[in-house]
């Protein structure tokens, strides 16, 4: 919810819906927004800023939320803005190629409409301030902040006070000694304008000036605790500005005739010391000279016994005019020449460094080169050894491709062989089957001999027994007996394996009765003199000529 309500208070502030209530309300709830809803809000703020579609007024709300933003110094808003905001600002307010001092404020007031002249001032407060306070990163590296910062300073732009645009608490202090200088340095670029002619910028300037001199009656009437010496300094600018305001007004009277200002104002500019020392942002006037009197540069007659003149000669002694005139051009042009000098003594102090630099870069680049060129006589050496090396690559690669090409023909020879062998291996195949086959008919001829031969065998011994036993018996009567023979099987006979010619004991074939009872006997024939009545089977054998038949019962 509170994410939702501070995307909707940003853009209410930006379409100028009571953006000061807004703006309040967004920064009550700041710290309570998550990142997401902090990025979110940067990022319309920026799209706004550089958005060409956009009014100033629109864009003067979203500089004002910015700054406003960066006040908090939340890490998610200083690196938001330094990474994608800070480096686009000198887009958004220079346009124009000559800026320098206060021609830029000068151009943004030519418009009605003043958001682009407040664009302008409240984001060279917002750079000058950040430029100081985030001058340098955690490592200690100069920021984009510092960057733009400086590039702005070189362009020679006036920057404007702290306190200008801004709604100050008089509570508080508001008025620092670098402000103070930046009005006497107004108050001397509007009697310049003055001196011109310029009449258009004046009557711009006049503005600013005016603003200036409301915020400093106030500092003074304020209740906020402000030295004497602070007072003091802001009495002299105030002053400074009423004898501004006092040569606009002769001039105008006149009808913006060309008026020399230096004989109507007394204008002192302090000198200051060429090399100061660097000040806070919120300096309080402490090296201020403690015995100077503000009071005395709009005092002629102590200015005049000071150089020795008397009063009375104040008012009547032309010369003495031109004294005064002198002194104080002459006070201006050494204060102007200081100034210079120690512009120019910071610019050499720079140069210095940037030569020394450049000469620790030149001696890193000479050592540089010099590894660099070691490095390309190592390349070079290397290279023709590559070159050697592939050289007796290529040809090693040729004569490997000449006994490639010999093998692929061995190859196929060998392909060509395993392929008449594979066809050979077939026909013995066929053939082994063919032999097997043979084989397991001869073995089932030769066991059906084997049988044959083991029955005559058998019928041969019954018949020698019963011959004995016939030759013991001399007085038995064959004449009406019929020989009987009954058939004795040997045992096992027909159930004994046997094995083939092949090598391997799993392709052993065996006979059995089922076997043998299927293939038919082509090689048996009983003998054409034998018959079979009831069941007897009758044999006619060679016996004695005492026997005519031989009858066995059963064996017996």
């Amino acid at each position: 919810m509170q994410n939702d309500e501070a995307k909707a208070l940003i853009i209410n502030m930006i379409d100028s819906l009571e953006p000061d209530k807004n703006l309040s309300k967004l920064l009550k709830l700041l710290h309570s927004l998550s990142e997401d809803t902090l990025k979110d809000i940067l990022e319309l703020l920026k799209k706004v800023l550089f958005s060409e579609n956009r009014s100033n007024l629109q864009k003067l709300q979203a500089v004002r939320a910015l700054r406003s933003l960066m006040q908090s110094q939340l890490p998610i808003i200083v690196s938001f803005t330094h990474k994608k905001i800070i480096k686009k600002v000198p887009e958004l307010i220079i346009f124009q190629t000559d800026c320098n001092d206060f021609e830029l404020w000068l151009s943004a007031l030519q418009d009605s409409d003043t958001s682009a002249f407040k664009i302008i001032i409240i984001m060279l407060q917002c750079i000058e301030n950040w430029g100081e306070i985030y001058a340098k990163d955690a490592r200690g590296k100069e920021t984009k902040f510092l960057t733009v910062y400086q590039s702005l300073k070189l362009k020679d732009i006036e920057f404007p006070p702290s306190f200008f645009l801004k709604s100050c608490d008089f509570n508080e202090k508001n008025v620092t000694k670098r402000d103070i200088h930046r009005v006497r340095k107004l108050c001397k670029e509007f009697i310049r304008l003055i001196n011109t002619d310029s009449k258009d910028k004046t009557l711009r300037m006049k503005k600013i000036l005016t603003s200036y001199k409301k915020v400093l009656e106030k500092e003074i009437s304020g209740q906020a605790k402000i030295s004497q010496k602070s007072k003091d300094s802001i009495i002299f600018a105030l002053n400074q500005i009423h004898e501004t305001k006092k040569l606009f007004d002769e001039w105008k009277s006149s009808g913006f005739v060309s008026l020399n200002a230096g004989n109507k104002m007394k204008f002192v500019v302090f000198v200051e010391d060429p090399f100061p020392k660097p000040t806070p942002l919120n300096d309080s006037f402490s090296d201020l000279d403690s015995e100077l009197n503000f009071q005395d540069f709009f005092d002629c007659e102590k200015i005049c016994n000071e150089h020795g003149f008397c009063p009375s000669h104040c008012k009547e002694s032309g010369e003495l005019v031109k004294v005064k005139e002198e002194l104080i051009d002459s006070k201006e042009l050494l204060n102007t020449y200081k100034i210079d000098l120690k512009n120019m003594q910071e610019k050499y102090i720079l140069l210095l460094e940037e030569k020394q630099m450049f000469e620790d870069k030149a001696k890193e680049l000479s050592q540089s080169n010099q590894e660099l060129e070691k490095c390309l006589i190592k390349t070079k050496s290397m290279f023709y050894t590559i070159a050697n090396e592939n050289s007796s690559l290529v040809k090693e690669n040729e004569a490997l491709k000449y006994q490639n090409e010999v093998y692929k023909v061995n190859i196929d020879q060998m392909d060509k062989m395993n392929r008449d062998a594979e066809e050979e291996n077939c026909k013995i195949k066929k053939n082994l089957e063919h032999l097997e086959n043979g084989n397991v008919l001869l073995l089932y001829s030769n066991q059906t001999l084997k049988f044959e031969l083991e029955k005559a065998k058998t019928n041969e011994l019954a018949l020698i027994e019963a011959i004995k036993d016939l030759r013991k018996k001399n007085s038995i009567d064959f004449t009406n007996i019929t020989p009987s023979f009954t058939y004795v099987k040997p045992k096992n006979l027909a159930t004994q394996p046997f094995f083939t010619i092949s090598d391997s004991d799993s392709e052993h074939p065996s006979v059995y009765d089922e076997d043998i009872k299927q293939i038919p006997n082509t090689s048996y024939k009983p003998n054409r003199r034998s018959q079979k009545i009831n069941g007897k089977v009758f044999f006619d054998f060679q016996t004695d000529s005492e026997l005519d038949k031989i009858d066995i019962l059963s064996g017996e």
